[in-house]
């Protein structure tokens, strides 16, 4: 299994059933709300580091998180938030995974002129675009590969994003591409 580092996990869950954000706004502290650019309360959290975009109708999304510990705190933390605004919040709310980004790195250059022509379901225009995005179908992840030799998977499993750059990787490596 490939050797990843989590990026980032965005995860949404529901956390009231409603909420008027420009109160809210005035009660929590450092909280951002400007409806005319964006209809949703903005809250950041140093610890851990992670940004929470709560919308009126009582769904949170959560960005920025490396393990799903911390979206489970950041979770915790804003439901006391908002218990003490006066809120009636879930006790735990159920969240659902939207993306991951995991990345890994092969410990050579990689050729992408090379290498995208190789490979299936494949952009590259190093014009607009430093790097081969890749569509994986079983699992159905998103590749990303630097002339560096990093990879950026992208998906909403982690095991999946391991298992495609697996295959790539041993894919790559039967052509002697890596």
């Amino acid at each position: 299994m490939a050797d990843l580092n989590i990026e980032n996990i965005v995860v949404s869950a529901r956390i009231a059933s409603s909420l008027n954000l420009e109160v809210l706004a005035d009660t929590i502290p450092n909280s951002k709300y400007n409806p005319g650019e964006l209809p949703v309360l903005l809250l950041h959290f140093s610890q851990p580091k992670v940004a929470a975009m709560v919308f009126s109708s009582g769904r949170v999304v959560i960005t920025g998180a490396k393990t799903i510990e911390e979206v489970e705190t950041s979770l915790k933390i804003l439901s006391k938030q908002l218990h003490q605004a006066g809120i009636i919040t879930s006790k735990k709310p159920i969240y659902d995974i939207k993306n991951i980004v995991a990345s890994t790195q092969f410990n050579k250059t990689l050729n992408l002129p090379k290498i995208a022509s190789h490979l299936d379901n494949v952009q590259y225009e190093p014009e607009h675009f430093p790097g081969i995005i890749h569509r994986t179908t079983t699992p159905s992840i998103v590749i990303m590969l630097f002339n560096s030799g990093k990879i950026v998977g992208n998906g909403t499993n982690l095991e999946e994003i391991s298992i495609a750059i697996d295959k790539l990787s041993i894919e790559l490596s039967s052509q002697n591409m890596i």
